[in-house]
C-alpha cells in the first residue's frame, strides 16, 4: 500500500512537470459565438474592427495515431480564451506546441498583438476574471464580454474600455450589451470586488492561437495519477 501511494504521489510530481513542456492536442469546437467591435492602436493595425468571440472548448480523447493522447498535469476537457488577435484556431484536430502555467509565460509572435509577457499583475488580474466571472459564461453575449474583458486585461495596464491611450479602447457611445458587461467585470477586477480565483495555464504555438486555460482541479490530477500508478505497479508485477 506504501508503495502504491508513493507511486501516485511521485507520478503527480514528476509526470506533471514534463508533460506541461510539451505540446498540447485536441479538437476544437465553439459555442456561444458572436463579435465585438473595438478600435486598435497597434502599428500596422490601426483603426477599428470586429472581431469574431466564442467560447472555444477542447476534448482531448486517447486515439494515439491523431496525438490525443491524455498526460498527467494537462486538461482533458477544457474552456479556453484567446489572448492574441489575428491568428485563428481552427475546429478540427490542432495542437499547441507549449503549456506552461501563465505567470511568467509569454505569447508567441504571432498575430498582431503578441508578444505579451504575463507579469504578476496581469496574471493576478486574469485569475480573478476567470475565477469570478468565467461559470456565468452562457451566451454570445457574455462570451463576447468575457473575450474582451481577457483581451483587455492582457493588452493594456489600464482596465478602462474608453481609454483611447490603450492598445485597445471602445468608443464611449459603444452601447453594445456585451461592451457595457465587459467592463463591469474590469471594474470589479480593478476594485478588488473579483476576489474568487483560478489558476491559469497558456496554450501557446506560433502558428495558431495563443489560448489561456484553467489548470486542472486536483480531483482530476489525482484519479489520472491513480490510473497511471496502477498501470506502473501492474508492470512490476508483471516482470518480477
Amino acid at each position: 500500500m506504501k508503495s502504491l501511494k508513493y507511486l501516485i504521489i511521485a507520478g503527480l510530481a514528476t509526470s506533471s512537470a514534463i508533460s506541461m513542456a510539451s505540446a498540447l492536442g485536441a479538437i476544437y469546437t465553439f459555442s456561444n459565438s458572436g463579435s465585438i467591435t473595438l478600435t486598435s492602436n497597434v502599428p500596422g493595425w490601426l483603426g477599428d474592427h470586429t472581431i469574431n468571440t466564442a467560447t472555444i472548448h477542447g476534448e482531448r480523447g486517447t486515439d494515439a495515431s491523431a496525438g490525443l493522447t491524455t498526460l498527467l498535469g494537462k486538461p482533458a476537457s477544457y474552456d479556453c480564451y484567446c489572448v492574441e488577435i489575428g491568428q485563428g484556431i481552427n475546429s478540427t484536430y490542432q495542437a499547441h506546441a507549449s503549456v506552461t502555467t501563465l505567470l511568467g509565460s509569454s505569447t508567441n509572435t504571432g498575430g498582431v498583438t503578441g508578444p505579451i509577457f504575463f507579469d504578476a499583475v496581469k496574471v493576478d488580474r486574469l485569475e480573478r476574471l476567470w475565477g469570478t466571472f468565467k461559470s456565468g459564461v452562457n451566451s454570445s453575449t457574455t462570451a463576447a464580454a468575457f473575450q474582451l474583458a481577457v483581451w483587455k486585461t492582457t493588452f493594456d495596464t489600464s482596465l478602462n474600455l474608453a481609454d483611447a491611450s490603450s492598445v485597445i479602447y471602445i468608443a464611449p457611445s459603444n452601447s453594445n450589451p456585451a461592451t457595457v458587461l465587459a467592463q463591469s467585470y474590469l471594474n470589479a477586477v480593478a476594485s478588488g470586488a473579483a476576489s474568487s480565483r483560478q489558476q491559469l495555464l497558456l496554450l501557446s504555438d506560433p502558428n495558431i492561437q495563443d489560448q489561456i486555460t484553467a489548470v486542472p482541479e486536483p480531483a482530476s490530477l489525482l484519479a489520472l495519477g491513480v490510473v497511471s500508478a496502477l498501470v506502473v505497479a501492474r508492470r512490476r508485477r508483471k516482470v518480477v
